[in-house]
């Protein structure tokens, strides 16, 4: 009993068990199996609501277990009489964008009361990336100039994502070096090359 007694409903069953030790045992059961979050971008949260209830007598203490990352409970135990809500907060940062809804399973363990398997059914549509032109030509320049050319940063997908751009060119720059393209987003980025240290001929 004394275990129990930072819950009043939890030390409650437990004293009533105590008397009686032929009290009905508390049953877990939850609604829908497979709870349907539809679409969530990279890079997002969402919090979804969890009904769990007991169908058997007193009360039972719930824990989440084996919870993939990217999914957290809230709270990490609940102690259920009739009915309770189990908040899940689903954060897209540490999944998998993909083409297909993921099934991300997950256990409530009620000890004597039961365990329910459930699934998580969420898709995190994946970002896509076009780059326009695919080659730039510098054409004809004089030696010791520097040359500037353009190419468009495209995101043709369904999530953001986040661009980091270098030039493996010799003494070139690329201007912004960094940047978050959001869907349907097109960010202009500007390459600069100093010619002085090139040799005379066609460079590639």
């Amino acid at each position: 009993i004394k275990s129990q007694v930072r819950d009043p409903d939890l030390g409650l069953d437990a004293f009533l068990r105590f008397l009686n030790p032929n009290l009905p045992p508390a049953v877990l059961q939850v609604p829908l199996t497979v709870l349907e979050v539809g679409e969530l971008p990279w890079g997002t949260q969402r919090t979804i609501d969890l009904e769990v209830l007991n169908s058997g007598a007193g009360a039972l203490l719930v824990r989440p277990q084996h919870l993939s990352p990217g999914i957290k409970a809230v709270p990490d135990a609940l102690a259920v009489h009739r009915r309770q809500i189990l908040k899940l907060v689903i954060d897209t940062n540490q999944l998998t964008p993909s083409l297909k809804p993921q099934l991300i399973p997950f256990t409530l363990d009620a000890g004597p009361a039961g365990a329910v398997r459930l699934r998580i059914r969420v898709l995190v549509p994946a970002p896509l990336l076009e780059i326009e032109p695919p080659e730039l030509d510098l054409g004809s320049v004089a030696r010791g100039t520097a040359v500037e050319a353009l190419f468009l940063v495209r995101n043709a997908g369904n999530s953001a994502f986040r661009c980091e751009v270098s030039s493996q060119i010799r003494n070139s720059g690329v201007n912004p070096p960094v940047f978050n393209c959001l869907p349907g987003m097109e960010q202009e980025v500007t390459l600069v090359v100093d010619t002085s240290q090139y040799a005379i001929g066609r460079v590639s």
